[in-house]
């Protein structure tokens, strides 16, 4: 994994006084090394610096990108292969991808390097022979990339995987509609781009024809540029469009008791897809950082080790003036005691050695550090855990964050995160969600009934985002199913899927990666989806049942089998209120989708 940043500018001296705060987020993304390469393109009109940073996950040997070869080809790419190519253990995936697209002859062979790739991406990868630029983010988006330009600085792309707000700079999040090209190679041609979208699993069309069109629109938009749709039949999503056929009306049966053996096909099935997408994101650890060879950052890119440091080192005094115990486990989980979260939490546990600790991150937001208020998440949280495996070491991480500490971390951190968004709810999402990947809280020991500092170092981060999509667990849901029936969810069900790298997934990941960790997302598994899509609505979801009984109904009969009675019954509970956020900040009363402007914030 690693930050991207990828500058087209006039061949004059670079403005360095934005580059710089764009670098510094780009590198908290990355801290294990940096790289860096200048190609002057378009006979000299333009120069191209690719700068990428790095996370070191995978491979005995550390990999700085931009990963290069003799010929001038270089690759950035921020992602995880799980399956698709053939990787050894201990080898690079990085190294492999390259190697497959340097070995292609032209743009057929490439797309299909690209789609064969099961796991979050995101990339850029510039063919030195043709002197293209290709582009794109995976179809669910889970890996944040922005593209933008700063025309009154002579920059007239930038392609980042964080922005920030300053004037003069714009971006939007480049839709995960495809894979994008722009031609380098003539001088005094106009800028323009090709957009290769998804096409259906048949290969017969685009996978969402308005989705495709609104995207070309909004970055020909923003940037003045053209875009051309060519459709490639090497570009297939495996994904599977959503089964529109309902199952024979049945009875309505409450959940069913504690055994496997009463448990319907559909819910053993979908948890031996589950297990083996939690399998495959915990299965790949990462190496310490201490043995890492790192690398000088880029010669010409002053970093400023101060900016947006504010906030975290308020908040580290905030607390007790005792260093944090320093975590030694490998993988975290964003973890409320949900439904969610506790079928995760369940199933890494059969997956890694008993020996292994794992920490569970629960963030409560409290209006004062003398507050007793209890968030709804810390008591499902702990209830949650003492149905978890006994015999495992569990971190239950309690981090709590007051009002008076919420201004700063906004300012100086999740304002710039979350950005190009800007509304109350990804406000409300983000910042519990950036202070939870933080991990700097306190664990409860019971022995001494004390409290100790505790850092979590874990750097795979496991998150539950994709299941309420898929399976129906939004109160919109429920309400539209009141209204409108079947027919009026079904279509809620897969809008919600096309749309979840918009609404979610950039701003996720930009937040977990900014302190130098890695979001993965076991319901967004392809294998999971795919089969998901395939079944009938109505064995996923049944809404004409209470809240906690109809919603995500498949999923609740996978948490029985895990024997997670509690958190098989808990209704849905966002986490802007599971967390008190949205009670603490007062953001209740603003609609969703209101903009939000820090700055003038007083809390």
């Amino acid at each position: 994994m690693c930050g991207i940043l990828v500058l087209l500018f006039y061949s004059q001296a670079l403005p360095y006084e934005w580059v710089d705060k764009l670098y510094h987020f780009i590198n908290r993304r990355g801290p294990d090394g940096a790289g860096e390469k200048t190609i002057p393109v378009k006979g000299g009109e333009f120069s191209l610096r690719l700068i990428a940073t790095l996370l070191r996950m995978r491979g005995l040997v550390a990999i700085l990108q931009p990963k290069s070869d003799k010929s001038g080809n270089s690759l950035l790419f921020n992602g995880e292969i799980f399956s698709g190519y053939d990787i050894a253990d201990g080898d690079n995936d990085t190294v492999v991808l390259f190697s497959a697209l340097v070995s292609c002859s032209g743009a057929e062979p490439l797309l299909k390097c690209i789609a064969d790739i099961r796991g979050p991406w995101a990339l850029v990868f510039w063919r030195q022979n043709a002197r293209e630029l290709w582009f794109g983010r995976d179809i669910f988006g889970r890996r944040s990339l922005l593209i933008g330009h700063n025309p009154s600085c002579g920059v007239p792309i930038i392609i980042s995987s964080v922005g920030y707000h300053t004037d003069g700079l714009e971006c939007i999040e480049l839709p995960a509609v495809g894979l994008f090209c722009m031609d380098l190679s003539v001088e005094g041609t106009p800028l323009a781009l090709k957009c290769y979208p998804w096409l259906t699993v048949d290969g017969t069309s685009m996978s969402y024809v308005d989705d495709v069109m609104e995207a070309v629109a909004s970055i020909e938009k923003l940037l003045s540029l053209k875009v051309d749709i060519i459709c490639s039949s090497s570009f297939i999503s495996m994904i599977p469009p959503l089964n529109r056929v309902l199952s024979p009306i049945h009875p309505h049966d409450l959940i069913p008791p504690v055994d496997i053996n009463s448990a319907t096909s559909n819910a053993t099935q979908l948890l031996a897809v589950l297990q083996e997408a939690v399998r495959l994101r915990v299965c790949n650890r990462p190496w310490s950082i201490s043995t890492v060879n790192h690398a000088p950052v880029p010669t010409q890119v002053v970093i400023q080790e101060s900016l947006g440091d504010t906030a975290l080192s308020e908040l580290v005094k905030s607390k007790p003036q005792i260093s944090p115990q320093q975590g030694t486990a490998k993988v975290g989980i964003l973890f409320s005691g949900g439904l969610d979260s506790a079928v995760i939490a369940a199933l890494v546990d059969r997956e890694l050695p008993i020996e292994e600790e794992i920490d569970l991150l629960n963030v409560s937001f409290i209006k004062s550090n003398t507050s007793t208020a209890v968030a709804p998440d810390r008591q499902t949280g702990l209830s949650c855990l003492a149905q978890l495996n006994p015999n495992r070491h569990w971190n239950f991480v309690q981090i709590d964050t007051c009002l008076t500490e919420l201004s700063q971390i906004r300012k100086d951190n999740t304002e710039q995160l979350i950005y190009p968004l800007t509304t109350v709810m990804d406000d409300s999402i983000g910042t519990p969600v950036w202070l939870a990947a933080m991990g700097l809280g306190h664990l409860y020991q019971q022995q001494a009934a004390t409290y100790i500092p505790y850092q979590s170092n874990a750097r795979i981060l496991l998150v539950g985002m994709g299941a309420d999509e898929q399976l129906g667990g939004y109160t919109r849901h429920r309400n539209l199913f009141e209204k409108g029936g079947w027919e009026r969810l079904l279509t809620e069900i897969e809008f919600d899927l096309r749309r979840i790298s918009v609404r979610n997934l950039g701003r996720d990941d930009r937040c977990i990666s900014d302190h130098g960790k890695e979001a993965r997302f076991p319901f967004l598994d392809e294998e999971v989806v795919s089969f998901l899509q395939k079944l009938p609505l109505n064995d996923k979801m049944d809404l004409s049942l209470t809240r906690g009984q109809g919603d995500k109904k498949v999923l609740r009969e996978v948490a029985n089998i895990l024997g997670l009675e509690f958190s098989a019954k808990l209704p849905k509970k966002a986490i802007q209120f599971g967390s008190n956020f949205a009670k603490v900040t007062g953001s209740t009363k603003f609609k969703a989708g209101e903009q939000i402007f820090f700055q003038k914030n007083q809390f």
